[in-house]
């Protein structure tokens, strides 16, 4: 029998039989192996199927276990012989007699030593398995805007757009309303009340220069993250993003504080992408932020003045729509036929902005006066047409669609395709929104201003008339008369076209796209 101590071996394996143990230790051992029993009383060393010259080793090591596990055959009742059956190999089984003797402490020791060495291989290899079924993570992006004037939701959807067709299969691209989706009242009432205090400027000016003042921005500041921290908190552990960018001023201090507050800061990287062209409102930079992407030179000088370091900053122009980065599919008069206008007739394009707001109904009336009285006098030899969309005021359209006009005109509310618009007309009237001017240079057209936000848009005034792009007229009737007079003055108008084509960036928005994608190749 095997001694006490043999036992208590057994016994650490989970074995407390003779005859049940070996079945246990045969059933793990591998089949490579070939391990037979060992008789040490009838060969004198372990057989197994690489003894070899091995022969005097293995002698050596049955006369060491011989001298520490006496046999004792004697005590060991004979079993039964088993039932015949073909053999399959020579390895021990259920019946055989000598199942479970001394000999197996041979064959238990070679599975032992066989399990130690394999099992991190097995280990490593069973990892290597299970990661490469499973699925890479995917990044997620969260992209913060306020839906305040229509701009804000083009550049955000446009980096979106950019970012899911390039890298769709390694990250997640999400647009939330920092303020309506996360914030709530009294924040949630910001989009309605833009649209309400741009109607009246003198408001908005007091708005935009208090805002500069450093006291009232520290103080405003901290009141507003103060009464939304709970509520932003709470969403980024909900959402869980590995990337944050600004596309609106509004958006920067606060997520970044939240992140700190969180302890998540060192792991989410955080962009702003400036949305205004001209120039910049000092709450847009943060010099805590990882990067920081501007439209030109003027406004990264504003962002050094803010404390942002040269590597932080990229001037790459703002985001536009993806059919901005491409051709035109046609030429103007082809354009032109496709979208229902006189293939050789000088066009002006009207636009609102998304809100439609800027008395476009008055300006509308006398630009279609003032080109019918050029085309009457000789100024303009085809007759010219016109293009007005009004965005999403439905109730200038119906107006607009009720009324008679003296040269052919189309009007529209919001539509999705401004590029091709744009691309089949020969100027342009709107307000001086940045996404808008940013998209006329791209296409070469020439803009004429009707109106701006006090502060916050006179800057894109300047820019436009410094650059010789366009100019800036308050008035519906000297709107009219500018642009007529560009309408009939073909080399001034290819002059202005040329130089605005020279300002446009169309790739702008693969750029930054490709920026943030690095963004997140480095974050922890």
């Amino acid at each position: 029998m095997v001694d006490e101590s043999c036992h208590a071996q057994f016994s650490l394996l989970g074995i407390h039989s003779r005859a049940e143990p070996g079945l246990r230790v045969q059933a793990f051992i591998p089949n490579f192996l070939h391990v037979q029993p060992c008789r040490f009383g009838h060969t004198g060393y372990a057989q197994t199927s690489r003894t070899g010259g091995r022969a005097k080793h293995n002698a050596k090591r049955s006369a060491h276990l011989r001298s520490q596990y006496p046999l004792r055959t004697a005590s060991i009742p004979p079993s039964p012989p088993p039932p015949p059956s073909p053999p399959r190999d020579d390895r021990p089984h259920r019946g055989d007699p000598d199942w479970g003797k001394d000999g197996h402490v041979a064959s238990l020791s070679v599975w032992l030593c066989v399990t130690l060495v394999m099992s991190p291989h097995c280990a490593s290899a069973r990892s290597k398995r299970s990661s490469s079924t499973e699925p890479p993570k995917k990044k997620r992006i969260l992209i913060l805007m306020s839906d305040t004037g229509g701009g804000h939701r083009a550049s955000a959807q446009a980096l979106q757009d950019a970012l899911e067709n390039a890298y769709g299969a390694e990250l997640e691209c999400k647009i939330v309303d920092m303020f309506c989706e996360i914030a709530g009242a009294p924040f949630s009432a910001m989009p309605a009340g833009y649209s309400w205090v741009a109607k009246r400027p003198w408001l908005w000016r007091a708005m935009f220069t208090s805002g500069r003042i450093a006291p009232f921005r520290f103080v405003t500041e901290r009141v507003s993250y103060f009464m939304m921290r709970a509520r932003l908190l709470h969403a980024f552990r909900e959402l869980r993003p590995d990337l944050i960018v600004s596309v609106h001023p509004l958006c920067v201090t606060g997520p970044l504080r939240a992140l700190r507050e969180l302890g998540q800061r060192e792991r989410v990287k955080f962009a702003t992408v400036v949305t205004d062209l001209g120039g910049a409102h000092p709450v847009w930079f943060d010099a805590g932020v990882d990067a920081c992407f501007v439209p030109n030179a003027s406004v990264a000088s504003l962002a050094r003045r803010r404390g942002l370091r040269d590597e932080q900053l990229h001037e790459v122009g703002l985001p536009v729509r993806a059919a901005f980065s491409r051709d035109p599919p046609r030429a103007r008069s082809q354009m032109r036929h496709a979208l229902g206008l006189s293939p050789n007739s000088p066009a002006v394009l009207l636009m609102g902005g998304g809100d439609g707001v800027g008395g476009l109904g008055r300006v509308a009336s006398q630009v279609a006066t003032a080109l019918a009285n050029a085309h009457s006098a000789g100024k303009v030899p085809h007759a010219p047409q016109m293009v007005v969309i009004c965005g999403r005021n439905e109730a200038l359209r119906r107006e607009l669609l009720a009324a008679e006009w003296p040269i052919k005109v189309q009007v529209h509310g919001f539509v999705s395709n401004v590029s091709d618009w744009m691309a089949a007309c020969d100027t342009l009237i709107t307000k001086a929104g940045p996404g808008s001017i940013a998209e006329s240079m791209i296409r070469g057209l020439p803009v004429v201003l009707s109106g701006y936000l006090p502060g916050q848009e006179f800057a894109n005034v300047e820019l436009v008339e410094s650059e010789r792009v366009g100019v800036y007229r308050r008035k519906p009737d000297e709107i009219a008369r500018v642009t007529a007079d560009l309408l009939s003055d073909p080399l001034k108008l290819s002059e202005m076209s040329q130089r605005a084509r020279m300002l446009g960036r169309p790739h702008a928005t693969q750029q930054i796209a490709a920026k943030l994608h690095s963004m997140l190749d480095n974050a922890n």
